[in-house]
């Protein structure tokens, strides 16, 4: 996914909350500076969902492995361009 989309905005969110457990859709929004309805409006756009973000992100094999959607922890740790 490309850096400025819904998709790797709020899975970069996920990431980060990762750390803290299960993250919830609130936290990633309000993290993401925007109402967990948009958010979820806007990854459906992108034929995404947060459950599905959250299932890849919590089973990635190791930081730097690639997943699925072509992200990689290792560069959703660093902070996105706000768009």
């Amino acid at each position: 996914a490309a850096n400025g989309t819904w998709t790797h905005r709020v899975a970069r969110g996920v990431a980060d909350e990762l750390g803290n457990g299960i993250p919830t859709l609130a936290a990633v929004a309000e993290r993401v500076g925007t109402s967990e309805r948009t958010a979820r409006r806007r990854l459906a756009t992108e034929n995404e969902t947060f459950e599905a973000l959250v299932r890849l992100l919590d089973k990635a094999p190791q930081e730097g492995a690639p997943v699925e959607s072509g992200l990689t922890l290792a560069n959703l740790r660093f902070p996105y361009a706000a768009n």
